[in-house]
């Protein structure tokens, strides 16, 4: 049972979720009720392809809460400590806001209560990097471009290279950047550039905000966005690296991903797209960590393009996740 249990927590994570494929199903033994990802959240199910939205905003779990997945780091995070909220750095590309609610997990197997729990992480620092809309990382060119097929203008979807591996080793203690993340595969940066990564604290409601751009893509991997959750503690540079991290990533719905590939300057990316479906990451988590989307100012997909102004509110997009976090602190 304990062992099934684990399973379907790490499968699975707490967020709201706008996308019209079918719900995730689970055939559980010790929960046959939990047949969609809002029923094992304590929300009520819903028809597969139907937009659903937690009651109750922050905490409001219904009295279960689970384990985002955790992802592999990546080569190109730069523990730049970089506290702000606009992180656009004038990047070209459609304004996003990124609105990320916290939940502290506190799982029924080790605490012995009747079931898990969820409550605002507040206090925690989140730190976020992607690429832009050419698929460049900050302090890295194009040296952070993968080698891979074009796919002409605006990237055509395709099968790409894997882009996989494993999760984070989760070392308390571990004295490699951000604690965990499979260092190894870390590339020294070759500029100074900060563009698009950013770290904040989050509020007594577990809430942060960023202002960044909707990330571009390259070749062997679809449409994401890194995070770090970090203890209090990381801020002190007593203890910075005395503390692991929960290391994930962020997805965005296949249809708003074709949506933004039509827009300039995306559309002048030549990397191949993938189909969220496709990229190995994506499958790992079992398609959890995908973004609620909202468009803002004409920027969907009835517009045939959007001028890029620099700032969230004229045009752009707002996304939303939560994020189930094992407080281990």
């Amino acid at each position: 049972m304990r062992a099934a249990l684990l399973a379907l927590a790490t499968a699975v994570s707490a967020h709201s979720v706008i996308n019209r494929a079918g719900q995730t199903v689970f055939d559980d033994d010790v929960h046959p009720e939990w047949k969609f990802r809002q029923a094992a959240l304590g929300w009520a199910p819903a028809a597969a392809g139907d937009t659903v939205l937690p009651s109750g905003g922050v905490g409001g779990c219904g009295g279960v809460c689970v384990l985002t997945p955790e992802a592999m780091e990546g080569p190109f995070y730069l523990d730049k400590d970089l506290h702000r909220a606009n992180i656009t750095e004038a990047s070209p590309g459609l304004p996003l806001r990124l609105s990320l609610s916290l939940y502290q997990v506190r799982s029924h197997l080790s605490t012995r209560a009747e079931r898990s729990t969820c409550e605002p992480l507040g206090g925690a620092w989140v730190d976020i990097w992607s690429c832009d809309a050419e698929g460049v990382y900050s302090g890295y060119g194009n040296a952070s471009m993968p080698p891979g097929g074009g796919g002409g203008p605006g990237g055509p979807r395709g099968h790409g290279g894997p882009g996989r591996g494993p999760p984070g080793d989760h070392k308390p203690g571990d004295k490699r950047p951000g604690g965990g993340g499979h260092p190894d595969m870390h590339k020294e940066p070759t500029t100074n550039a900060t563009f698009l990564r950013g770290v904040q604290q989050s509020d007594e409601n577990g809430l942060v905000v960023f202002d960044t751009i909707y990330p571009g893509w390259y070749a062997g991997r679809t449409f994401h966005i890194h995070l770090k959750v970090h203890a209090p503690s990381w801020d002190d540079p007593a203890t910075h690296n005395d503390t692991h991290a929960h290391t994930t990533q962020l997805f965005f719905p296949d249809a708003a991903n074709d949506h933004i590939a039509t827009l300039a300057p995306y559309r002048s990316n030549g990397a191949r797209r993938m189909a969220n479906e496709d990229d190995g990451l994506f499958k790992e988590m079992a398609g959890a960590s995908v973004v609620s989307i909202e468009w803002v100012g004409g920027a969907g997909p009835d517009a045939e393009d959007v001028p890029w102004t620099g700032t969230y509110g004229a045009a752009g997009a707002k996304a939303s996740l939560a994020i189930g976090v094992d407080k281990w602190w």
